[in-house]
C-alpha cells in the first residue's frame, strides 16, 4: 500500500503539511485522512496503546475494508509513542522538524491561550500580548528534547523523506495560518531566548543528527 506515515513533534506544522499533501482530497476519495488518530484519548480518557494494538495491524485492517491508502501523523511528543509505529507498511515516511526554540515557544502560547490553530479565513485580530513562565518553556523544551534524545537515532533510520519546516512552502489550499511574529507577541521573549542557550549542547547534539538527513525542498 502507498500509504503515507509522518513522524513529527507536535507544534511543528504537521497537520499544515497533511493539508498540502491532501490537496483537494480533505474529502478521502482516494486516501484516507486518519489526521493523528494515534494520539488521541480513547474510550474512558484511556491513550491508544501501540501494545494491546499494534499500528501496523490496525492500519492493515483500514487498507483492506476501504480499499484505500492512508495519510497519518505520529506525534514523537505524544506520551504513548513508541517504535511500533515505524512498522506501519508505508510508501512515504516522513520526517518533519522545526527548531526547537519556536516549537517549544508555540506549545506554551497554545496551552496558556487556548488558540492551536488560526484558519486562513478567520478575520485578522489584535493578538494580546502575554507573558510566558520560564519554567512553563523550559518544562515544554526540555520533554521535547527527552522526546527526540530517545528516538530520533531510530526515526532517521526509517524516513525515506526529510522536511524543515523553516524551509517548507505550503500551497495555498492549506487552511492554517502561521501565528503572528512571536517575538512581538510574548512580553518577555528575550528572557526565554537567553534561557534557550542553557541547552545549547543538548540541542546542538540532536540537530547534529538530524543534519545528516537529505532535505527534500517543495
Amino acid at each position: 500500500m502507498k500509504n503515507i506515515v509522518i513522524i513529527s513533534a507536535d507544534r511543528c506544522g504537521s497537520t499544515a503539511l497533511q493539508q498540502h499533501i491532501l490537496g483537494n482530497n480533505l474529502n478521502n476519495d482516494s486516501m484516507v485522512w486518519l489526521g493523528e488518530c494515534f494520539n488521541t484519548k480513547m474510550s474512558q480518557n484511556v491513550p491508544y496503546n501501540p501494545e494491546k494494538y499494534p499500528p501496523k495491524s490496525v492500519i492493515n485492517s483500514i487498507n483492506q475494508g476501504t480499499g484505500k491508502n492512508v495519510i497519518v501523523k505520529i506525534l514523537l511528543t505524544y506520551s504513548n509513542y513508541d517504535n511500533r509505529f515505524l512498522e506501519i507498511n508505508s510508501d512515504q515516511n516522513i520526517f518533519f522538524h522545526r527548531n526547537f526554540f519556536d516549537s517549544s515557544l508555540s506549545r506554551a502560547i497554545a496551552q496558556q491561550t487556548g488558540t492551536w490553530f488560526r484558519f486562513q479565513h478567520t478575520p485578522e485580530t489584535t493578538v494580546e500580548r502575554i507573558e510566558i513562565p520560564l519554567e512553563v518553556f523550559e518544562e515544554k523544551l526540555e520533554w521535547r528534547l527527552s522526546c527526540y534524545g530517545n528516538h530520533i537515532d531510530d526515526i532517521i533510520k526509517w524516513h525515506n523523506k526529510f522536511y524543515r519546516y523553516e524551509n517548507f512552502n505550503f500551497n495555498k489550499k492549506v487552511n492554517i495560518r502561521k501565528n503572528p511574529d512571536k517575538e512581538k507577541q510574548i512580553i518577555n521573549y528575550a528572557e526565554l531566548k537567553e534561557a534557550y542557550k542553557n541547552y545549547k549542547v543538548f540541542i546542538d547534539q540532536i540537530e547534529e543528527k538530524i543534519s545528516k538527513c537529505k532535505e527534500f525542498i517543495l
